[in-house]
This record gives C-alpha cells, sequence and structure tokens, in this order.
C-alpha cells in the first residue's frame, strides 16, 4: 500500500518534469568482487541471453561480455546479486567498474568524449542529461520494451525532446532528511525528535555535545561535496517557498543575482553555524560518506543529513541498529525537499555492444530479478509489475507525513538544472566556507560569475 500510495501522490503532483543530488545507497561491494575505495575493477562472471520472450538459450549459445560502470554511492550490493542471477539463467558476463564518486562524473564526460565507453553506465537522469549529453551521447531507449511498464514514464522523459535514455532503477528518490542513531539521540536525552524551528535543531545537536561528549552530534563528509550542499540544496527551496519556483526562474534568466537573495545567505549562515559551534567531525574536510554511514550505524556520531538510502545501507551492514528520521525546519516550517531525478542506466552510442546491452537492460528490468533488489532493499519500484516490499517504516512516516499532504517542494538542483554541469563549482565553494578560505560574499560573488560565463556560453536568455 504504502508503494503504490507514493507513486499515485508523484503521478498526480506532477513528477513528469526533470532529475539531482545525489546518490545511491550500498556503497560497498561485497569483498572479493569489486573493490570501489581503490577502484580497481574486477570482471564478475555473469551469463545473459536475448531478449526475455525469445525461447530459451542453451549454454551452447555465444557468451557476450558487457562493462557496467557507476559510482561508488550509487553502487548496490544487489547488483551483484540480480547479475548473478542473470548469468545462471542466460549467457551475458558483467565487469562492473566501481569507481569513486570523485571522480566518476569526469570520467564519465571524458569517456563518451573520447568514445573509451563502458556498454552500460549509470546517471542521474532526466535532470543531469545535458551533464552527459544524452541525446548526442547514449542511445534512444524510449521505445525498448520495458517502457510500457514503467510507473512513471513521464519523469524519466528528456525535458528537451521528451525521449527516454536511462532506464529509472526507481520511481522517486530523494527525501532529504535527518538520519538519526535512536540510541545515541536517548542516551542525550533525546527521545522521538521532531524540531519545530531552527532553534530547536541546534539545541538538539547541543544536548549532544553536552550530555554526550564523545558523540559527534552530525557526522559531515566534506570530502564528498556531494553530501556538503545537500543542506542548501534542501533548505534553500524550503526557504524559499511557496515562491521558490519563481525565484529560480528569475535566477535562471539573469533578473535576479544570487547575491540579491537574502534567504540563500540565511541558509548558508545556519549551515556555518553548526560548524562554529564544533557540532560536526573535527576531520570533516577528509571524510568520507562511507565514514559517516559508519559512524552514525554505531553511534560514534548521532546523525547526519542525507537521503533514504543512507538508512538502507546502514541497516543492510548493521540491522540491529535502532535509526529514525526527522526533517530539518528550515525557515522554522515543517517541509520535506525531495529529488524530482531517478538513478537510470544509460547505453553509449559508441558502445560495440548496443543491442547486447539493450537485452541486458531488458532482462534486469524483468519481475523476477528486480525482486532479489527489493528483497533486502525495499524502496519504490520503477516498473508496475515488481514488488518494492516493506520499506523502513522511518521512511514511510515521511512520505506519509510530508507527500502525502503535500507539504514538500524540489531540491534546488531539480528546479535549477540547466546548472547541472557546474553544480559541483558551488560545492566546493561551500567547503571553502566552513574550511575558512572564503566568506560568504566571496562564495556567492564567485559563483555567480561562473554561472554568467556559463549561461553566457549556452547562450541562455537574458546572460
Amino acid at each position: 500500500m504504502m508503494k503504490k500510495r507514493i507513486l499515485a501522490v508523484f503521478l498526480v503532483i506532477g513528477l513528469v518534469m526533470s532529475m539531482a543530488v545525489a546518490c545511491g545507497s550500498e556503497p560497498e561491494p561485497p569483498a572479493g568482487e569489486v573493490d570501489a575505495g581503490n577502484n580497481e575493477e574486477v570482471e564478475a562472471d555473469l551469463d545473459t541471453d536475448t531478449d526475455p520472450d525469445d525461447e530459451e538459450i542453451t549454454s551452447e549459445n555465444e557468451r557476450v561480455d558487457l562493462v557496467f560502470a557507476t559510482s561508488q554511492s550509487k553502487w548496490r550490493a544487489e547488483y551483484q546479486v540480480m547479475a548473478d542471477a542473470i548469468a545462471r539463467d542466460h549467457n551475458i558476463h558483467i565487469e562492473f567498474q566501481v569507481i569513486p564518486d570523485d571522480q566518476y562524473i569526469n570520467l564519465i564526460q571524458i569517456r563518451l568524449a573520447t568514445g573509451e565507453v563502458p556498454d552500460i553506465f549509470e546517471f542521474n537522469t532526466p535532470t543531469q542529461n545535458a551533464m552527459i549529453g544524452a541525446a548526442e551521447n547514449t542511445v534512444d531507449l524510449s521505445n525498448e520494451p520495458w517502457v510500457e511498464r514503467l510507473v512513471a514514464p513521464g519523469l524519466v522523459r528528456d525535458a528537451v525532446d521528451g525521449n527516454i535514455y536511462g532506464m529509472p532503477r526507481e520511481a522517486a528518490s530523494f527525501f532529504g532528511a535527518v538520519y538519526y542513531n535512536v540510541e545515541a539521540l536517548r542516551n542525550a536525552g533525546i527521545e522521538n525528535p521532531d524540531p519545530q524551528t531552527m532553534e530547536e535543531f541546534m539545541d538538539i545537536l547541543q544536548a549532544v555535545q553536552d550530555n554526550t561528549p564523545e558523540v559527534t552530534p552530525i557526522f559531515m563528509a566534506d570530502g564528498d561535496t556531494w553530501t556538503t550542499q545537500i543542506f542548501m540544496t534542501l533548505g534553500i527551496p524550503v526557504t524559499l517557498y511557496p515562491n521558490d519556483g519563481d525565484i529560480f526562474g528569475q535566477l535562471e534568466r539573469n533578473e535576479l543575482q544570487w547575491t540579491d537573495i537574502p534567504e540563500i545567505r540565511t541558509v548558508i549562515e545556519q549551515f556555518v553555524e553548526i560548524y562554529e559551534r564544533g557540532f560536526v567531525n573535527p576531520d570533516h574536510g577528509s571524510a568520507r560518506y562511507e565514514m559517516a554511514l559508519e559512524a552514525v550505524a554505531t553511534g560514534r556520531a548521532a546523525m547526519m543529513l542525507n537521503g533514504e538510502w543512507a538508512a538502507e545501507s546502514m541497516m543492510s551492514t548493521h540491522p540491529d541498529t535502532l535509526l529514525g528520521a526527522f526533517v530539518i525546519p528550515w525557515g522554522d516550517r515543517q517541509m520535506m525537499a525531495v529529488g524530482q531525478f531517478v538513478q537510470g542506466l544509460f547505453i553509449p552510442n559508441e558502445s560495440p555492444n548496443i543491442e547486447e546491452a539493450k537485452r541486458f537492460l531488458n532482462l534486469w528490468s524483468q519481475p523476477e530479478y528486480q525482486a532479489l533488489f527489493y528483497e533486502t532493499s525495499p524502496g519504490f519500484p520503477a516498473f508496475a509489475d515488481v514488488d518494492g516490499g516493506e520499506v523502513l517504516p522511518f521512511v514511510e512516516e515521511l512520505v506519509t507525513r510530508f507527500i502525502d499532504t503535500g507539504l514538500f517542494t524540489y531540491q534546488i538542483n531539480d528546479q535549477l538544472s540547466v546548472l547541472s554541469p557546474i553544480w559541483g563549482d558551488l560545492w566546493d565553494n561551500y567547503v571553502a566556507i566552513v574550511s575558512g578560505i572564503m566568506t560568504i560574499d566571496e562564495a556567492l560573488e564567485d559563483w555567480q560569475f561562473r554561472v554568467d560565463d556559463f549561461m553566457s556560453q549556452l547562450g541562455a536568455p537574458g546572460f
């Protein structure tokens, strides 16, 4: 019921537009298969077939080898399980390449530009389609057989030409919230946190610091800037709501400057306050996403700000840990910012195995293999005939409280998706601010300069 309810809501309210943050779950592949941290590429011995509707393939059929690239944060251990099952039933073999997050975007762009491409790669879609030149560099999948089974095909259609370039992993993604260790907060004297104002949120952090000084109140992984940006990416549109769409439109038309909007500065100041008051881990500048997961799951840190995939990863590796979630009350309001994107599987035009890759994607989409994913990682399937299982209760509570009631807006990355190719520059500036390298004014002025240059090169109206 939970799965059906959220998918219906997303269809009704218009998740038929476009994109990112962030991000997948389960960053660590099973030992012995792929060492993501060292970016070692290890071939997984899998098997493949033709379309599921074709007659059964025998062991005598010719073997096909495909390369499947993804980033460390998007990788899911379930991928290997699904691929192994396909291997037993068919004759396609997959080499998974799991690439560190800070290298992934640039590496995919370089590979697309040089033609040295994997056969399949994972990327946010559709609002990051422009970042990889999907229309020019990847195969149009609009007429593939799995399209008619999609729950929300409009969500993954390209905003420019309406084509589908990435096969979605899920039907909805990114419920941005604070995911916390229940026992850690309980030890600090906090039960069922539900801050109604930003001051109350800061009070929770202060209570952890005062009552359990050995515990980091909120773990920040600024070594992965995609995690750093989440506070602003969610907080700015919530603080601006209900005028966020209008204001972002004015920014896109150069009718407003980023330095003209006091609410943006306010959110950044709140972010900086968390660091200035010592609520974060001392090694935040070099800390990575996986370290945040481990710290919160084991109680060395009380909280982290991320998407639901972080909770799923922690529950997967530490199933006995009690977790919960609450939304930061930016603008002193109860509202959640969500993603308008999903993870998509793309096939590059330069792949020498396009037809084989298409067959593999069709197999990957089938209920029998999708079930292997959702059996251990419940969620919201992209396909109507797939059972997503029982989602984590605190994630369901977020959806019931905010999505079902319409108390949500879209993250800034989605509402200004035209800037997807350069968001990383702004994220770097956020880290520079909390590292004392830039002031807030300097960071916003530098970002405005980069926006002006980028939009001018695009020939965007107003620039």
